[in-house]
């Protein structure tokens, strides 16, 4: 009787969706989209404009890019309620109560920014970001109370004003990044608009930054940092955003990236567990820049967030240098190709290193104010245990062209073998990440050689997604831990 039932709102779903027409909000008396109908453009509309009557809302559809906000009151009084996706049945709150309604759209890239019939102050006071060309600063939560609009470039405590130190939401449109620093040196980077800044330990700290383009597209090819969960409405971690602890989310938690995520960054550790509105799952446990690679571009409703931030492997980031300020590849990130760096080129990050990400075949040699010097050859969680925690002023790195993929050294590659007991056809993955271990090799492993000091991380999927486990020691027979043939990409680094 449930799949019956389930079946007839799947096809009553469809159908009203099928009504939808492109920038228009489609309201209906009856819920499944049922009912007399009236389709509204971006505005502004009292009881009587509504084009259904008064008090007899049940549901709607809102095509992606846009918002509907209601009242329970005529002419935009009484309690309100915006809502950024389609609802097929509104709660007992709602239905049958809306007397007066806005539609307007949201910072939609595909319209070139976002339009608006509502002025930026009609807008404030929500989790809806406003709208304009130029980042807006503001004293409150929300993207309300006092703001200062500031255009690309560099901007001082002076040109913040009275907003210095003072600033608790910030408006970044779509393809600007926005780089702040604190009284105390310290540096964070957004690329998407915030409505609490708290949430990321900013609230009332930025006094200085700067503005500039993100690159094509706006984003970044580099994760952002910190030890949440976030969720980006564009690829390239950038465009609206929400930052998540462990533990589940729904899709009011969502709010307007309700089906509108399109890359997630994932702190080393965790573990995100996301589901669509057709039941179906996936697991991911590292960043992932671009959700449609993995056919869940704007599919994620609700999920799951467990592990412990910061106690995970490395996160594989690509084929440069990144230095991090905190241990374990955290906190303010800055990323080099090969040269030589002084500490005007390293900024904030001078004297202020505490673990290195150096991808496979690279080194780097590492000097101090006193003029000591060392070398690494290998990614390193914690400074402190070479003596060069917040020390570093300087550096020289060189490639060795590789990133990830089969190392030379047997002392330094685990060994990934067809058959038990280390035998079989063999392939040597060396530090880094391998996304695809080959024809040959994918779904086919049986025994691991992991040399001491090193651990790889198992995946049963490529691009290291999936389900995986980590390996410290040598496995002689992988169906001990239900692995055998199982693997199709790895992740080697060192203990």
């Amino acid at each position: 009787m449930k799949k019956f039932f389930f079946s007839i709102l799947l096809v009553c779903t469809c159908t009203g969706i099928a009504f939808a027409q492109t920038n228009k909000v489609m309201l209906s008396e009856a819920c499944l989209y049922l009912g007399s109908k009236s389709y509204l453009e971006p505005g502004a509309y009292l009881a009587s404009q509504m084009g259904i009557r008064d008090n007899k809302l049940s549901s709607f559809n809102i095509p992606k890019g846009m918002a509907l906000q209601v009242f329970d009151l005529d002419n935009y009084g009484g309690t309100t309620e915006t809502f950024y996706s389609s609802v097929i049945c509104l709660n007992a709150s709602w239905k049958n109560k809306v007397s007066s309604l806005k539609v307007f759209f949201i910072d939609d890239p595909s319209n070139g920014g976002g339009n608006t019939t509502m002025p930026i102050e009609e807008n404030s006071g929500t989790d809806l970001p406003p709208q304009g060309d130029k980042v807006i600063f503001y004293k409150d939560i929300k993207y309300s109370g006092m703001s200062r609009k500031i255009a690309t470039g560099s901007f001082a405590t002076t040109d913040l004003g009275f907003l210095s130190g003072q600033i608790s939401s910030v408006y970044i449109p779509y393809g600007l990044l926005l780089n702040i620093t604190d009284n105390a040196g310290r540096s964070y980077s957004f690329s998407g608009s915030q409505s609490a800044l708290s949430q990321y330990g900013w609230d009332n700290r930025i006094v200085s930054g700067s503005i500039q383009p993100a690159g094509s597209g706006g984003g970044n090819t580099l994760p952002p940092q910190g030890d949440k969960v976030i969720f980006y409405g564009d690829v390239q971690y950038a465009g609206m955003a929400k930052a998540f602890t462990k533990g589940s989310f729904s899709p009011a938690d969502l709010g307007f990236l309700l089906q509108n995520i399109s890359s997630i960054y994932i702190p080393a550790g965790l573990t995100v567990k996301v589901y669509n509105t057709r039941s179906g799952n996936r697991t991911f446990t590292t960043s992932i820049p671009n959700l449609a690679t993995y056919s869940w571009d704007n599919q994620v409703s609700t999920g799951i967030i467990s592990g412990t931030a910061g106690s995970g492997p490395l996160p594989p980031q690509g084929d440069k240098v990144i230095f991090y300020r905190d241990s374990k590849y955290s906190g303010y990130a800055k990323e080099f190709a090969a040269g030589k760096y002084k500490m005007t080129a390293l900024g904030t990050l001078a004297n202020n290193i505490s673990s290195i990400y150096i991808p496979y075949g690279w080194s780097i040699e590492v000097k101090g104010q006193n003029g000591n010097s060392q070398t690494f050859n290998s990614s390193m969680s914690t400074l402190s245990k070479y003596g060069w925690d917040n020390m570093i002023t300087s550096v020289s790195i060189s490639s060795g062209g590789q990133q990830g993929g089969n190392g030379p050294g047997q002392g330094n590659t685990v060994n990934l073998y067809t058959e038990t007991s280390y035998r079989g056809n063999a392939t040597a993955c060396g530090e880094g990440a391998i996304a695809n271990i080959g024809i040959g090799a994918d779904n086919n492993i049986s025994s691991i050689q992991v040399p001491s000091g090193f651990a790889v991380t198992v995946y049963d999927e490529t691009n290291l997604s999936g389900a995986n486990i980590t390996f410290r020691a040598s496995v002689n027979n992988l169906a001990t831990y239900g692995w055998n043939k199982k693997i199709s990409s790895v992740y080697v680094f060192r203990l």
